[in-house]
């Protein structure tokens, strides 16, 4: 407990020096410091009942001696405050704790200003309770400038939000756009050639011979997996817009991925006329992956590759260890891509000019945001009429 002991003055000799800081002070000396004290002093007795304020404090408020007396002061106490500061007051005082709190007190032009109010107990030489003493200072400049920084916070942290909401929303509008738009036109080619041979098959079904009721059965099939691959890559993109890209990481064993690709593609390419090859270097470790969303990646990267492919060209897809993560590529010798379409191949919806066949853009920008959700690297290495390579890292599952 924290207190203040008041102990008597001795009377000063005429041998001791008034500068002398050895010397206690006198009794003038004490009532003079307090009386001049840059703070507003109080004093309250064992009863709660303060029975002295110095003249800061009466200057202050602009009343007597007398009316502050007593309970008196808090009369000047503002009356939302006057409950919380005497719940405090008493519930330390019982306990002869030491407080602090801040309260509005009315000044002697009517304006309430902010007090930091310390109170402290006190006990005389024998170490009886006396009592309590306090100080008061001032604070209201300092409690109104916090007041303004927090309501220049919020009011910053408002527009911030506004901006961001402006952003997100002229976000919005562009995702609705380029999704109108691949809906429109993307999607309008081979509903069409469904309705055709749909259409044809069931006004000449019987008709038909089984080679051509197999070769529209086939348009239809090949024009339905296009719209269904078309749509899982549009819900693919709004998701990692939205950062609502699921992957489940597991260890996982690249090799059979690889494999599977090649398979996947192996008829598209051998009727392109395209040699496909796996080469996955040995003791390649497992990766921490999820097998489908990396098997997603390579097909993406698999089907651009054919794509810019002429026939006798070749691709690979390849897996090695570098460093403390796996390497895994995919390499077409087709006819590259120029250098100032380099920085754009991964930007969602965009196309190269230059495609055999067309696309909605959403594959590289969908295989990016797969291997970021990984924490690997994505990029492209090309040179015109030479070939591509498409590469990205994923990494080691720890033993």
């Amino acid at each position: 407990m924290v207190e203040t002991r008041v102990e008597r003055s001795p009377e000063r000799s005429g041998t001791e020096s008034a500068a002398d800081p050895a010397r206690a002070l006198s009794g003038t000396e004490y009532r003079l410091l307090v009386e001049h004290s840059p703070v507003l002093i109080w004093r309250a007795d064992v009863h709660k009942k303060c029975d002295y304020f110095n003249s800061v404090w009466l200057d202050f408020t602009g009343r007597t001696l007398e009316q502050e007396l007593g309970d008196g002061w808090a009369e000047g106490v503002h009356p939302d405050d006057l409950a919380r500061c005497f719940d405090i007051y008493v519930s330390h005082f019982d306990r002869r704790k030491p407080f602090e709190m801040e309260y509005r007190l009315r000044r002697f032009d009517g304006v309430y200003r902010w007090l930091f109010d310390r109170g402290v107990p006190y006990t005389d030489d024998s170490g009886e309770f006396l009592g309590y003493i306090g100080s008061c200072v001032d604070v209201t400049e300092r409690l109104e400038g916090e007041q303004k920084s927090r309501e220049l916070a919020a009011e910053q942290a408002a527009h911030a939000a506004a901006r961001q909401s402006e952003a997100q929303l002229q976000q919005a509008v562009r995702m609705r756009d380029e999704v109108t738009s691949i809906v429109s036109h993307d999607l309008r080619n081979p509903v069409h050639t469904v309705m055709m041979a749909s259409s044809l098959l069931l006004d000449l079904g019987d008709t038909l011979d089984p080679a051509t009721r197999r070769q529209n059965l086939a348009v239809v099939h090949r024009s339905a997996s296009s719209m269904s691959r078309l749509l899982a890559d549009l819900l693919d993109v709004m998701k990692a817009e939205g950062s609502g890209l699921v992957i489940e990481v597991a260890p996982t064993d690249l090799g059979p991925i690889l494999s599977a690709t090649a398979e996947e593609f192996r008829l598209p390419a051998t009727e392109l006329g395209i040699e496909l090859s796996v080469d996955v270097s040995p003791h390649v470790p497992h990766v921490l992956a999820d097998a489908g969303r990396v098997a997603q990646v390579l097909s993406n990267l698999c089907g651009n590759a054919l794509k810019f492919t002429r026939s006798g060209g070749s691709g690979q897809l390849s897996a090695e260890l570098t460093g403390s993560e796996v390497t895994v590529a995919v390499k077409d010798s087709g006819i590259g891509i120029a250098p100032k379409d380099l920085a754009h191949v991964f930007d969602r919806f965009w196309q190269a000019k230059r495609a055999a066949r067309a696309s909605a853009g959403l594959g590289l920008a969908i295989a990016k945001s797969i291997v970021e959700a990984h924490g690997g690297r994505i990029g492209v290495e090309s040179t015109e009429g030479e070939g591509t390579r498409f590469w990205f890292t994923l990494p080691v599952a720890p033993q």
